[in-house]
């Protein structure tokens, strides 16, 4: 791929975090990525984006073992989607579990709401403070 993904391409170009596990699986087992690889070949854009997205998720001492085998071209891509898609999703269930616990006791809309009225008070206070430098209160 010549571009990361992106929620603006379109659903299979991201990875929703409420999204259904299977779909986030299937997702980063079609990620594009080089045909085959050779000792010391440079990392093609497909197989960097799945890097940087590791590096994320996974601990650094895992990572820098899968880019040693990956310049050695001992690594399998098949391997590297895999591993991607576990610590992603060790990583995701905690927000998931969280959301359905508040969702469950019906938190998710009051949190909501406190929220949109904060947002409201501020953005009367600026508009205030923005129409009177203007001139129009």
């Amino acid at each position: 791929p010549s571009r990361k993904m992106s929620k603006s391409y379109g659903p299979e170009h991201y990875v929703g975090l409420m999204e259904p596990e299977e779909s986030i699986r299937k997702k980063i087992r079609s990620a594009v990525t080089d045909i085959g690889l050779k000792p010391g070949q440079e990392m093609s854009p497909g197989v960097a984006n799945l890097f940087q997205i590791l590096e994320l998720v996974a601990p650094e001492e895992l990572v820098e073992e899968l880019r040693r085998e990956h310049k050695e071209g001992k690594l399998l891509y098949k391997h590297l989607k895999e591993v991607l898609y576990e610590h992603l999703m060790k990583n995701l269930r905690p927000i998931r579990e969280r959301r359905a616990e508040l969702a469950a006791q019906g938190e998710i809309d009051e949190i909501l709401a406190a929220g949109a009225e904060r947002a409201r008070k501020i953005a009367r206070e600026v508009i205030h403070q923005a129409r009177s430098r203007v001139g129009l209160e």
